[in-house]
């Protein structure tokens, strides 16, 4: 559980700032919901899963353990 509660805010924090945005294209048609979360989705993955193994890998060798 601990470990998944900082992705969850980091979220939900995001999705704060940017409500009112997301509400107005919505309401214009400009894409919906379920585009608006894919697009985040796909546009946050490497933040998410692509670069805290690779900074791992790099102090694992850097530091030599």
């Amino acid at each position: 559980m601990c470990v998944c509660f900082p992705s969850i805010v980091g979220g939900l924090t995001v999705f704060s700032f940017e409500r009112a945005l997301f509400l107005r294209e919505v309401q214009n048609k400009t894409y919906g919901v379920g585009s608006y979360f894919w697009g985040k989705g796909l546009a946050e993955f490497p933040f998410y899963f692509v670069y805290p193994p690779l900074t791992i890998v790099i102090c694992y060798f850097a530091l030599g353990l």
